[in-house]
């Protein structure tokens, strides 16, 4: 609750204490208006609540059993690890039998307290940064995964874009051009709207 004093036994912080010090902030506000959607968000967003993930899709080196199994597990370790105990009540069972007793156990009134939550974001030839690529049918695997996987949630895009160097000595009209983001969005989008 950032701005939320008194609420579950929180008290305030640095920022609480600051914002609310007369002259500090230019318009008196502070998070106290904002944080009461906390109270209101079944009248005013009909009681939806949501979570977002960065997602990475993993694909099988090769097509043996090994490969997929292990992209498998991938998937289970990184986005599994978030939503499955959100939709199931649990962690995925590749993660049970590889983790063991490390792993905290819901009781059954914990699963049935975070299965309330649904929502995700995806990620994505290599954009800029060296750990971002350009996939487009990720979009659409990802998203067929989700809803066969989870039972159909509500999806709530957030974020999905690629990153691109800057360079200085590019004119506005070469920067406008942007073919490859506009290859990038049409892709995405494109497989997107196959999923759905």
């Amino acid at each position: 609750y950032e701005g939320a004093v008194k609420e579950d036994g929180r008290g305030p912080s640095v920022w609480d204490t600051f914002s609310h010090t007369f002259g500090k902030v230019t318009d008196f506000s502070n998070a106290d208006v904002a944080v009461d959607q906390y109270h209101r968000y079944e009248n005013t967003q009909g009681g939806s609540l949501g979570i977002a993930f960065d997602v990475i899709w993993y694909e099988p080196a090769t097509n043996t059993k090994e490969d997929i199994e292990a992209a498998q597990r991938a998937q289970d370790f990184q986005l599994g690890w978030f939503l499955d105990p959100l939709m199931f009540g649990d962690y995925p069972s590749s993660m049970r039998s590889r983790v063991g007793n490390r792993l905290p156990k819901f009781s059954p009134s914990e699963a049935a307290l975070v299965k309330a939550f649904n929502g995700t974001k995806a990620i994505a030839e290599r954009a800029n940064s060296i750990w971002l690529y350009i996939v487009p049918q990720s979009m659409r695997t990802l998203m067929n995964y989700v809803k066969q996987k989870y039972g159909n949630p509500p999806v709530f895009i957030t974020e999905n874009g690629m990153d691109d160097a800057n360079s200085i000595f590019i004119s506005k009209k070469d920067a406008l051009k942007d073919e490859k983001r506009i290859i990038y969005y049409s892709g995405y989008l494109s497989y997107l709207q196959a999923a759905i």
